[in-house]
């Protein structure tokens, strides 16, 4: 993974911008729980209303170490805003403390014959358009239609998720995915994350001597009314493409090792399976190195970070900015680190295998 700052104005052609936020589909201020609902509903102040979508998206993604652009065909949320620069990161939503959150979540994916599994046998792989909405990290129920990773919302089906969030809880970077079980990897890894940011104002406060009521992290950065703020979805999108034998095509070395997972201009690759019919599986120790695919960052490969100074912020020597960074993949450790060059450049990064990223962060 890697991120490029200002960059020769003919490279500005894959620039990093926040994942679009999902619009509300209504919120009611007035909205007011009965006494006897307060614990339940948070604050009763306020209840926001949204809609998402899940449904298979063709779309590209740049496979820099073939120096290609891939079809792809994924599983994917959809949102009214949904970028289609970037359909492979889901939507943003963003909530605060005490409000009563509701996503109706509709799976617009084809019907699998013959998709039926014993109970034994649950957490095995199957049925892969069957989904459901887990949020990571939130203070709620995981019971009825709230944060239950044991419903099953089927290809057809539409549910109404309400997550109560309590008035207490932190403001703070959180994320959703699904978590079906049987599924979530496949989806995961099919770039169907995204942010899900609390917001909240207050500010710490002393109850008496050493007695202190936390206050929330975005006060102390108050002040700072022009902070641009960024989120980073970091991901692995883990598409493959197959032979005639249903086999995932690849390219070997000398030696014949797997160097990399390739698609050729007339393949479309895609993430269907865990095991290929040669055990080939997309999901075993391992296969993320052999693919030599990248991880993205908000559906981007190696994107810039530059911004066009309206719509996206520039980015500026001495300029504080808050980065919100959220791990939403599956088959990749993360170590963000920020360098700077300690020479000029030869070449460019956008170009370099996956493999050889860290030998030509080291050189530079």
């Amino acid at each position: 993974m890697a991120m490029l700052g200002a960059q020769p104005a003919q490279a500005l052609t894959n620039i990093l911008q926040n994942p679009p936020q999902l619009p509300l589909r209504q919120e009611t201020t007035s909205y007011t729980a009965l006494p006897s609902q307060a614990k339940v509903l948070g604050q009763g102040k306020t209840l926001k209303e949204f809609d998402l979508s899940i449904e298979y998206i063709n779309s590209r993604i740049r496979n820099p170490g073939e120096r290609r652009i891939d079809q792809v065909r994924l599983r994917g949320y959809v949102g009214t805003n949904t970028s289609e620069d970037t359909p492979f990161v889901a939507p943003t939503i963003e909530v605060n403390p005490g409000d009563t959150v509701r996503v109706n979540l509709k799976n617009n994916l084809p019907i699998v014959p013959n998709c039926k599994v014993s109970p034994e046998k649950i957490n095995e792989p199957h049925c892969f358009n069957g989904t459901n909405l887990h949020t990571h990290g939130l203070w709620i129920s995981p019971t009825g239609n709230s944060d239950n990773v044991l419903l099953s919302i089927n290809p057809g089906e539409e549910f109404q998720y309400e997550f109560n969030i309590p008035p207490e809880h932190p403001a703070g970077t959180f994320w959703y995915h699904p978590h079906r079980h049987g599924s979530t990897a496949l989806q995961v890894a099919s770039g169907m994350a995204g942010a899900l940011i609390v917001h909240g104002d207050r500010k710490p406060e002393a109850d008496g001597i050493n007695q202190f009521t936390h206050g929330d992290i975005d006060t102390l950065l108050a002040g700072l009314t022009d902070m641009p703020e960024r989120i980073l979805v970091l991901q692995q999108i883990q598409y493959a493409c197959l032979d005639d034998e249903g086999e995932i095509k690849v390219r070997k070395d000398l030696a014949g090792n797997v160097v990399a997972w390739v698609c050729d201009d007339e393949d479309t690759g895609g993430i269907e399976f865990y095991d290929s019919p040669g055990g080939n599986g997309l999901f075993g120790p391992g296969t993320w190195d052999k693919s030599g695919r990248h991880t993205s960052i908000n559906g981007k490969i190696i994107p810039i970070i530059r911004g066009d100074g309206a719509h996206i912020p520039r980015v500026k020597a001495g300029q504080i900015e808050r980065w919100r960074a959220i791990h939403a993949g599956v088959r990749d450790t993360i170590s963000l680190e920020f360098r700077k060059s300690q020479r000029p450049v030869k070449g460019s990064i956008r170009y370099v295998k996956a493999s050889e990223q860290d030998d030509w962060i080291q050189k530079y």
